[in-house]
């Protein structure tokens, strides 16, 4: 479980929305003078509108309304920047076109923030440092900079897992691609190295011809056929190909009258969550699973 975040506006957006339309979560100086916004606050406004904008046609209207997720998006966007310290992070403004032209250009119906705009800024903040914002933390390739805090203690930049070789204790498993960030005491199986975490302990899965127990014994687009009491890994059906059920299937298809079809990118209209390539069909959209928390509040996971 991920832990939570030091973004106080996240906690208003989340919990207080219908308060934020009557400015009931807004900015901590709306007693003070106003003063100018950093050339960070601006963009931060600016792009929470684009992203508000880019979610149109990939969220039913049944979770997402664009004027609301304009007016959450941007209290959230503004209450955040302005937490961060500017001489914790490098701001790039010259990419901030390529990074909105990105936006308008693929929308974001996959939740999956575009190069060019996570590219924007550079956290200085190396983990376990006391931080303000996500934007001051330093990423790593696993780990994009994320300020978070663990019960009473001041809030941290989280680094990226601590990895458990096959064979050593573990508790928990990094997914093959995204984030996987430490918890602490804990230790994580890299997927992406054909390991996964079970029993609390590292175990290496099958590739392609090797052996195996049972069907989730073996790396993605394969399963474990068992015969005489021997598993071995198989490839699973490619798309056109035959299936008794989607488990049959690779990953990108899904069992449709017998044969294995293309599944639905996020966005794509849908009768039920089967043809969806992750995620599930809402309000007769499929909406992915990393694109919840956009529909729900204009924010990336």
């Amino acid at each position: 479980m991920r832990p939570m975040t030091t973004r106080t506006a996240r906690t208003c957006v989340g919990l207080f929305a219908p308060l934020l339309v009557a400015g009931g979560c807004g900015n901590s100086r709306s007693n003070e003078p106003e003063r100018p916004l950093t050339p960070w606050e601006r963009f931060a406004v600016d792009y929470a509108k684009a992203r508000c904008e880019a979610m149109v046609g990939c969220c039913p209207a049944t979770i997402f309304d664009l004027e609301d997720c304009k007016r959450s998006a941007t209290s959230f966007a503004a209450a955040d920047a302005e937490l961060a310290r500017e001489s914790t992070f490098v701001f790039h403004e010259d990419r901030i076109g390529q990074c909105l032209d990105d936006v308008r250009a693929h929308g974001l119906c996959d939740g999956v923030e575009p190069e060019s705009c996570r590219s924007l800024t550079e956290g200085t903040l190396s983990p376990g440092t006391v931080c303000h914002s996500d934007v001051e933390c330093a990423s790593s390739p696993r780990a994009p900079g994320y300020c978070t805090f663990f019960g009473n203690e001041p809030a941290r930049c989280q680094g990226p897992a601590v990895r458990a070789a096959e064979g050593q204790p573990c508790n928990f498993d990094c997914p093959t691609e995204g984030p996987c960030y430490d918890e602490p005491g804990s230790t994580a199986c890299d997927n992406a190295e054909r390991l996964i975490c079970e029993m609390r302990v590292c175990r290496r899965i099958g590739q392609l011809g090797e052996p195996c127990f049972y069907g989730d014994d073996c790396v993605p687009d394969t399963t474990c056929a068992v015969s005489g009491g021997t598993g071995t890994c198989v490839a699973k059906s490619s798309v056109g190909a035959s299936c008794m059920s989607t488990s049959n299937c690779v990953s990108s298809s899904y069992c449709a009258a017998g044969i294995c079809e293309p599944a639905f990118a996020g966005g794509t209209p849908c009768e039920n969550s089967n043809p969806c390539l992750e995620g599930t069909c809402e309000g007769g959209v499929c909406v992915a699973t990393a694109a919840w928390n956009l529909c729900l509040f204009g924010e990336f996971d």
